[in-house]
């Protein structure tokens, strides 16, 4: 499937990084349950048992899922659903970790359907290079518009190496591209098309019980295919929470 990427402005054409609005501690990073699961028990070429169909042991167990579908952005406290996170203003998407060997690309859209099609979506590139971001590099998104409400989801695709294969558009202006023919691996596997239907990513799903809100999700992602992987799931790691609770550092209070 032939998706739209939008052009993109990095700091740097060489290495692929990109503004970001701002980073956190690793101590910022390691207090939040979710975010310190991952960041703690993720290890490089240490296959999570079971993956890509499920969990079937170690320390994600009942504590991490494979995700299956966009990620509901909900605006209510109270409705809790899967892969769902409240999101009432600014949305933050922070990188936790990532190890990988490829200059991977992940890019984000806003969809209004859990069925809306990759093709269908315009995709924003969050990190170009994924490697050349530092560890808490976060940025900072605005929702869209009314139009999309009250059903608001964010997908999320990860591209192998997609930074190889880059054109400088604006050299003046740092702008590039990329071809819209690559492979991805889609947040909801169905939907990928390149290992379809086997997913790329396991999710933590965080709720504080206090406040009553899904405050935030995480995500740990493979990029490569099935096929060759070692299923580490530690490729690209990050995390996606409201800016204000983020900055306010609410803790989970459960994973799962």
């Amino acid at each position: 499937m032939t998706i739209t990427i939008k052009n993109f402005k990095v700091l740097d054409t060489t290495t692929g990084k990109m503004q970001q609005s701002g980073r956190k501690t690793s101590t910022q990073l390691t207090t939040i349950t979710s975010q310190n699961k991952f960041i703690s028990d993720l290890v490089e070429q240490q296959a999570i048992p079971g993956t890509p169909s499920t969990i079937s042991s170690g320390p994600f167990v009942g504590n991490a899922h494979m995700a299956s579908k966009y990620i509901k952005i909900s605006r209510e406290v109270g409705n809790i659903e899967t892969d769902a996170v409240f999101i009432p203003t600014i949305m933050r998407i922070i990188k936790l970790t990532g190890t990988s060997s490829a200059a991977n690309m992940v890019c984000y859209a806003f969809a209004n359907s859990l069925n809306q099609l990759p093709t269908a979506l315009e995709w924003n590139v969050l990190f170009a290079n994924f490697n050349e971001q530092e560890v808490g590099d976060y940025v900072d998104i605005p929702l869209p518009d009314s139009t999309f409400y009250p059903n608001l989801y964010l997908a999320i695709i990860l591209i192998n190496d997609a930074w190889v294969q880059r054109t400088i558009v604006d050299a003046s202006q740092k702008i590039c591209s990329v071809p819209n023919n690559l492979d991805y691996y889609c947040i909801n596997p169905a939907y990928s098309n390149a290992d379809v239907n086997e997913s790329h990513s396991v999710n933590i799903q965080a709720y504080n019980s206090r406040i009553g809100y899904q405050n935030r999700i995480c995500l740990a992602y493979e990029d490569w295919t099935m096929n060759l992987t070692d299923r580490d799931y530690n490729d690209i790691v990050i995390s996606i929470v409201n800016r204000d609770f983020d900055d306010n550092e609410i803790n989970d209070t459960s994973i799962s």
